[in-house]
């Protein structure tokens, strides 16, 4: 939801590459959200192949119920500003070796 929300619709293809998921990971989790009545799936009109994941009504208003999610979870952590930004670029730098490590 939270990528969605960030770049709006995006085709299961894009929509797992930004979450680092594979399709067979990815597809469960978007019927249960359609299921829901968050997002809809449709074809795309450009390439009938590619299947985009749009938010519904639904969907965008969740997005205003848990606005104070990240910050809580952020005060939570007893982290500072610069803490926390540090430790998503190490993250990053980990996660990036580890994807060049794999085949």
């Amino acid at each position: 939801m939270l990528v969605l929300w960030q770049y709006g619709p995006l085709s299961v293809k894009e929509l797992g590459t930004r979450l680092r998921l594979d399709s067979g990971t990815l597809s469960p989790l978007v019927r249960r959200l359609e299921s829901a009545g968050l997002v809809r799936r449709e074809r795309s009109a450009q390439d009938e192949r590619s299947v985009i994941v749009r938010l519904t009504p639904a969907g965008e208003q969740m997005r205003t119920t848990i606005d104070a999610v990240p910050q809580a979870i952020a005060a939570a952590t007893g982290l500072t500003r610069a803490e926390a930004t540090a430790l998503v670029a190490e993250l990053a730098a980990l996660t990036a070796r580890l994807e060049k490590a794999t085949p």
